[in-house]
């Protein structure tokens, strides 16, 4: 795991149970991670969440990391592009804590980071538990969810 991925990772797991406030989408922690900037029309937060992540684990890093590869983006599959395009994707049975996953979510795309791989006694992936923003009904917040093998998600990205 990198120390990107894994300063992404503990900034997700300090903010569980954060989340809407008021209406869907909006709300003191939501406006937090989109620190200021627009969101899309359909007010969807799980990229954001991600970048938020990413840019707050990054800030405990600038010594190491001189620059910040990614530019904010609200959209689930455009944040994606960019993180593969400056990390690389795994195979699923190769996922690591730290991880970004791209989900399929009824026709929209949806991110979470992997906080935890479980294996059956063969080695392969038996169940992985993912920190998700913007998943479930209003108020959403952050939270673990545990996902079976299926379905598998569209993209690992390792960052």
């Amino acid at each position: 795991m990198s120390n990107l991925a894994l300063a992404a990772l503990r900034v997700a797991q300090n903010e569980i149970g954060n989340g809407e406030e008021g209406r869907n989408n909006r709300g003191f922690h939501i406006n937090r991670y989109r620190r200021g900037r627009t969101p899309i029309a359909s007010g969807s937060w799980c990229a954001t969440f991600i970048h938020y992540c990413l840019e707050e684990g990054w800030t405990g890093l600038r010594k190491r990391m001189k620059h910040f590869p990614f530019t904010y983006t609200a959209g689930a599959n455009k944040l994606a592009m960019q993180l593969q395009r400056h990390g690389f994707l795994v195979d699923f049975e190769r996922m690591q804590p730290g991880d970004i996953l791209l989900f399929d979510r009824r026709g929209g795309k949806h991110l979470n980071i992997v906080e935890e791989i479980h294996h059956d006694l063969a080695g392969k992936i038996e169940y992985f538990v993912t920190i998700d923003g913007n998943k479930g009904p209003f108020p959403a917040v952050v939270h673990r969810i545990t996902h079976d093998r299926y379905p598998r998600p569209e993209k690992v990205i390792r960052v």
